[in-house]
Parts: structure tokens; sequence; C-alpha cells
């Protein structure tokens, strides 16, 4: 048993020496030797630019279109479409600065005429109107003295100026006259008097208060009587004179005048004639 334990070990020995490797001379110890220069070309570095993609973004990709903005549309009603108007409830009216009897005539409206409404006082006394005689364009109504027509609840206030003129002066003027001479035709065979009396007439139209005289002129006979006439407030006024004509055959002509006052430019003229077959 001994024995083989030897051989064993023997065996062992043996296959442990053959797997050793040779002897290599040790390598001899030089100092270090420069490399020899290379033929080849050298090497340079060069960076590559390397594109990175940004992330995708909504709306980049085609130009944003503005958004077109949404116009409203506007009603804008028309001057007296629609709106409330006013009338004299019993004959003429004034039509003045301001919501007051104190205050200037402007206008007169006229019976049957009717006038937009655009503005009231505060307590709706008076309302203001459009008016194209008036300098304003604009004058104010008496509430009491009108019909309305249209619904006013939408009426605005309207300020008005307290230092306006006032009609304590009697401002007004003379704004028409409507004349005529009856008979206008007198017929006299042979031109044998005596005429007949003629009537002549004129119907006198203010804008406001006014004191003012006014005769008659005939063109044979000369001046007539004088009327004096106070008006208190825009009106309308009658005037008339008679008398007997000269006997004259013709067509002759009888004017109005005023004392103080310029009314010939208003057409203040009648005419008659008297024939003699």
């Amino acid at each position: 048993m001994k024995n083989r334990a030897l051989v064993c070990l023997f065996v062992t020995g043996i296959l442990i020496a053959a797997c050793m490797p040779p002897d290599v001379p040790a390598a001899e110890e030089n100092p270090t030797q420069p490399l020899a220069a290379s033929t080849s070309a050298p090497v340079t570095a060069t960076s590559t630019p390397t594109t990175i993609p940004l992330p995708a973004q909504p709306g980049v990709d085609a130009p944003a279109v503005p958004a077109v903005p949404t116009v409203p549309i506007l009603s804008i009603p028309l001057p007296g479409v629609g709106s409330p108007l006013a009338s004299p409830n019993s004959g003429t009216l004034n039509c003045r600065t301001g919501p007051d009897t104190i205050f200037a005539v402007a206008a007169i409206v006229e019976h049957g005429q009717s006038v937009e409404i655009t503005g009231k006082n505060v307590n709706a006394s008076w309302w203001y109107v459009r008016h194209p005689e008036a300098a304003a364009g604009s004058c104010w109504v008496s509430a009491t003295y009108v019909n309305v027509s249209g619904s006013v609840g939408a009426v605005p206030y309207v300020a008005t100026d307290a230092s306006a003129p006032t009609s304590g002066d009697f401002v007004g003027s003379i704004i028409s006259v409507d004349m005529q001479v009856d008979p206008s035709v007198i017929d006299l065979p042979g031109c044998v008097g005596p005429a007949p009396v003629l009537n002549v007439f004129a119907k006198v139209k203010t804008n406001g208060p006014l004191k003012v005289k006014l005769y008659f002129e005939d063109q044979l006979k000369g001046n007539l009587n004088t009327h004096k006439l106070e008006f208190f407030r825009a009106d309308i006024q009658d005037i008339s004179s008679s008398f007997t004509p000269r006997v004259e055959a013709g067509t002759f002509w009888v004017l109005l005048h005023g004392e103080d006052i310029n009314v010939e430019h208003l057409g203040t003229i009648a005419r008659y004639t008297i024939n003699c077959p």
C-alpha cells in the first residue's frame, strides 16, 4: 500500500515537469529608443455636426392664420323712423328755445303738422322736437298743447340752457302776410260813379310775441287807417280796412306797410281792377 502511494507521487511529479514551459532568456535591458517617424498621413480629428431634432410643436409646420375678428352689426335707427311724434291739439303752437314760456320762440308748429320728439325735460312737461325752421334744428313744445303718437318711454332727458334769451321783450317777427281785396273787379259803365266800397284784408302771422303798427296804402287814395297789433305768442291776427276807390279805369294796387318794421318783402300787396265798358 505504501509503495503504491509512492508510485502515484512519482507519476504526478513527471506530469508537472512536462507541463512547465522551456527557459526563455531574459530580455536585454536597453534604454528607451525613440519610435521611428511614421510615414503615414497624420490622423486629424474632425467633429461631425450632429443634428438633434427638436420636439414637434403644434402650429410650427405651417404658418398660423390669424383669426378674423367678428364685427358686430349695429342697428342704427333713422331719424323720424319709428320715433314718437307730437302735433298741436288746437291751432298753431310756439316752439321755444327752452322748456318754459319765458324762452324765446324759435319756430311755429302748424295745426296738423307733426314733429319728431327727441327729448324731454325732467318732468316731461315739455318735449324737445326736431324743427327745420329753428336755428338749432330743434326746439321745445309744451306737452299740454300737443297730441303724442308713439311710445315716449325711451325718450332721453335733455339739459337746457338757463341763460337763453327770453320772450319778455316781444322778440317775435312777422313771417307771412296773406292779402286780398274784395271785390277784386269793378265794372262801371262809362266810368260813372260812385264806385262800390272795397274791403282789403290781411292775415298777419308772427313767430312770437310782437307789438306792431300796420296800415294799408291804396295807389289812388293814399294811406288808410292804422292798425295796432299785439301778439303775446306766435299767432295769426286779421286786419281789414274799407274804402271807396276813385273812379278810374285800370288795375291798381293796395300795399301793407309797417311802422318801424319792414314787411314789404313778404309780398304784402293785393290788386283790384276797375273796368269802364
